[in-house]
């Protein structure tokens, strides 16, 4: 999840966001930090977004990612 940090900054989100737009492109934000303000600058610039609600695998522990693939 490298770069997540970057997920804060509204200059950076809303450049990346113009460049997907123009490239008819997604988001997909994994949410790793809080105060995320990617999925604010998708919608700005209509770009189709997906915010993560689960983790897979932050347990090493087989159940419990076959739990979370269920």
């Amino acid at each position: 999840h490298m770069g997540s940090k970057v997920t804060q900054n509204r200059a950076v989100m809303g450049e990346l966001m113009r460049q997907l737009s123009s490239r008819d492109l997604f988001y997909l934000d994994s949410r790793t930090i809080n105060g995320s303000v990617a999925a604010k600058e998708a919608r700005k610039a209509m770009v189709p977004y997906a915010v993560r609600d689960v983790f897979l695998d932050h347990e090493n522990d087989e159940a419990f990612v076959r739990s979370a693939l269920d």
